[in-house]
């Protein structure tokens, strides 16, 4: 069993400075975010032998779960 002890508590985060996302911001980080997904999936070997539409699928449902 595996436990994480903190060295200092959690304090609160002033966040008043911070931009709000906005939805261009938010789509944004979708599509790096889809882009990252997909430059880390062709490091694994067996995923690059799949056909084109294997390695689509599983990609664009985890797209898609985003976006609802």
């Amino acid at each position: 069993m595996c436990c994480v002890q903190l060295s200092s508590p959690l304090t609160a985060v002033d966040v008043s400075h911070k931009k709000t996302a906005s939805l261009d911001d938010i789509c944004e980080s979708m599509k790096q975010q889809l882009l990252i997904l997909v430059e880390w999936a062709k490091y694994i070997p067996s995923f690059s032998e799949l056909p084109l539409d294997d390695q689509v699928a599983p990609t664009s449902s985890l797209y898609r779960c985003k976006i609802v």
